[in-house]
């Protein structure tokens, strides 16, 4: 609450949620975001999860939610641009990237544009690996490096605003860097861009 200005009744915050209070609490933005899309606003659907996941699905409580059926129902909000982040183990098979394979800086969307569209996943681990916590942190290595980021450390170019791509970069590097030293060694954050 703290991050982006959200009032209350656009924020939904759910803990120990089933598999249907998950979905209807996604879902529950498709009237709102639908007529703002029919009057020609453009809408953000922020997705943000913390929790266990095996590789293939959520999990929530005793339930499993595949990761396609994550994907799909994000993807199918009306919302301009939707944003999955998932802050759990092998949270990686969401992208499917496997394994570490060096790239360039992701820039989510250039400075100025403000028609970008279609969505973005961000994981806090590729697969096959955890996603760590930190006791001097006090929670995730990823999330509390994304919050510092978005909070400002992110802001490189020094304009008062943190884009996406600047949030990711700056988790990406922390978190890696951060993780080094641990027994599961390095973890690395994935993103997948599929922006119109």
């Amino acid at each position: 609450r703290s991050s982006g200005n959200v009032t209350d009744e656009r924020l939904v915050v759910q803990t120990g949620a089933s598999k249907l209070a998950f979905s209807e609490a996604v879902r529950g933005f498709d009237g709102p975001m639908g007529a703002h899309a029919r009057a020609g606003d453009r809408t953000l659907l922020f997705v943000y999860f913390s929790g266990h996941s095996d590789g293939k699905h959520l999990q929530l409580g005793d339930e499993l939610l595949p990761f396609k059926e994550v994907r799909d129902l994000v993807a199918s909000s009306p919302a301009t641009l939707k944003v999955l982040v998932v802050d759990s183990c092998q949270s990686g098979g969401l992208t499917g990237i496997k394994g570490i394979v060096p790239t360039p800086d992701v820039d989510v969307w250039l400075r100025g544009q403000t028609t970008a569209s279609g969505m973005v996943i961000v994981t806090a681990s590729s697969v096959g690996e955890v996603a760590q916590e930190s006791v001097e942190l006090g929670g995730s290595y990823f999330t509390h490096h994304l919050l510092w980021g978005l909070r400002g450390a992110a802001d490189f170019d020094q304009d008062q605003r943190v884009t996406l791509g600047e949030a990711y970069r700056y988790a990406y590097r922390a978190t890696v860097d951060g993780t080094w030293h641990t027994l599961a060694g390095r973890q690395h954050p994935t993103i997948e861009l599929m922006l119109d």
